[in-house]
């Protein structure tokens, strides 16, 4: 199930997706200094624990909390009414959002067991949170857990379900008493705070009127492995990043990431026209338009959005179909 994602493509160098963005958006330096100096006078949210944490799991977490504090989220418990009792069924349709990828992992035969249980206790805390504005303390809590049991199933699906997973270890039987016990309270706590600070510094993103569009694949998605954004909100593609320290940002491809979102929209359906990225733990949207972003990244030419749709279509379709340095089952591939 797992696959080398747009993510992963653009952390390998010699991927079709990274040659294309190192030739035609070269200066990811400059992209990182701006970000940088913008976040400079941001205080960073810590949890208060000690010892090993697992910081990916709650930076997915707050991820999927952030999409659920949205309206339109009420649209993923539609779905989740056609749960059986005792299997997890993912029902797909044109008029229910595309899947998420933790419901994709909680699908696989190896997860669904206990998954029902789990998705129709989140499909009620929902519709038990759409009564509360803003959510009690005691409702923040269970939607922090179930949020993190979220992150596992999307650790799991990230990792083609091969790597160790505590979610292989609750029974069937274990019933809703299994989501605290996967979430220790420090997590919960952490959670919490990231988002209590979301709402209270981005309250213009909750306004009514806004037109919202929660994380989805894209038309060119499959074209490098998978590729689904955060949040859309009045077309700025918005990427959520939970991470301690905002320098350290300067190793991941977070710029081509965001652009990679906008060049795999083909048909320019979801009509982007600006780029941000949150910082959960500093509370801080930094937003850029589009154009001055390209031009950011040193675009090596004024190109029109169309055509680098088009150049970019082709790099990784070629790319895609080229052999790669291991053959079929990890076999080395013949001369």
């Amino acid at each position: 199930m797992a696959s080398m994602s747009l993510t992963s493509q653009l952390r390998d160098k010699s991927s079709a997706a990274s040659r294309f963005f190192a030739e035609r958006f070269p200066d990811t330096r400059s992209a990182q200094r701006n970000l940088v100096a913008r976040a400079a006078n941001s205080k960073t949210l810590l949890p208060e624990v000690s010892g090993t944490y697992q910081w990916n799991t709650v930076g997915k977490a707050i991820d999927y909390r952030i999409r659920l504090a949205f309206p339109q989220a009420m649209a993923y418990a539609d779905r989740w009414d056609f749960i059986a009792p005792e299997e997890f069924a993912l029902v797909t349709g044109p008029e229910l959002p595309p899947p998420l990828p933790a419901e994709h992992a909680a699908s696989n035969l190896r997860l669904y067991e206990w998954a029902a249980t789990f998705f129709a206790s989140l499909r009620d805390t929902l519709l038990a949170a759409a009564d509360q504005s803003p959510p009690s303390p005691d409702m923040e809590q269970e939607l922090a857990r179930h949020c993190y049991v979220l992150g596992l199933y999307d650790d799991a699906y990230r990792m083609g379900l091969r790597g160790p997973s505590p979610l292989y270890d609750v029974p069937a039987s274990a019933g809703v008493a299994a989501i605290p016990r996967l979430c220790p309270d420090g997590t919960v706590a952490d959670i919490v705070a990231m988002s209590h600070l979301f709402r209270e510094t981005q309250a213009d993103l909750l306004a009514p009127g806004r037109e919202v569009v929660l994380g989805r694949g894209l038309a060119g998605s499959g074209d490098v492995g998978g590729a689904d954004f955060d949040l859309l909100v009045d077309g700025c593609l918005i990427d959520v990043k939970a991470t301690k320290d905002v320098g350290s940002l300067g190793g991941i491809p977070w710029a081509w990431q965001l652009l990679g979102y906008v060049l795999l929209d083909y048909e320019d359906a979801l009509a982007v026209r600006s780029l941000g990225l949150y910082l959960a733990r500093q509370g801080l949207l930094v937003e850029w338009p589009l154009d001055d972003f390209c031009e950011m990244l040193g675009a090596s030419k004024p190109s029109p959005l169309a055509d680098l749709r088009k150049d970019f279509r082709k790099a990784v379709k070629s790319g895609r179909s080229a052999p790669s340095s291991l053959g079929t089952a990890g076999t080395l591939p013949s001369d």
